[in-house]
């Protein structure tokens, strides 16, 4: 069988504690809007917020994106990717929608430059947030696998994976 993974903090890339523990709860707070009506699934929330487009795209480059084009909100997902990688590009759009509806508004897309770059950094904190809320990753974390965090083996990541239907990537 496999070996233990090992993956050392300082190559994870992971947000300033009290940056994620902000977006955090930005994320909590959109959950928990659109569970008192019912919804949950990333899909079924961005339907509710605007017009979904799930579609392939042959730019390999675009995940999706978000705009407001004749009073409307549409999102775009490029659906060559894997699913739950449209699902976290949904996640990311979500935060735009919600968070920088006055930018869309008045830009009609947020572009990948130097000026909107914080607010793609949050968007994608948010993405892990709202797709993987810390408080219940731990609670399936010890309820599914529930090993030694020294002992975690990458089938134990993967069962994590398909348990909140996201990238491994």
């Amino acid at each position: 069988m496999g070996g233990v993974l090992k993956l050392p903090k300082n190559n994870l890339n992971l947000p300033e504690e009290s940056f994620r523990l902000q977006i955090k709860d930005l994320a909590e707070d959109v959950r928990i809007k659109f569970a008192r009506k019912g919804l949950s699934d990333i899909f079924d929330i961005l339907s509710e917020a605007a017009f979904l487009i799930r579609k392939p795209l042959d730019i390999d480059e675009l995940s999706g994106f978000s705009t407001y084009f004749e009073g409307q909100f549409i999102i775009y997902l490029n659906s060559n990717f894997t699913l739950g990688h449209e699902r976290y590009t949904g996640a990311h759009e979500l935060y735009h929608l919600i968070y920088n509806a006055n930018i869309l508004k008045k830009e009609k897309i947020l572009l990948d430059d130097e000026k909107h770059k914080a607010e793609d950094e949050k968007a994608d904190v948010f993405s892990s947030e709202f797709l993987m809320p810390e408080d219940y990753v731990k609670e399936v974390f010890y309820k599914i696998v529930n090993v030694d965090k020294d002992s975690v083996l990458p089938r134990h990541i993967i069962r994590m994976h398909n348990y909140f239907k996201v990238s491994y990537l």
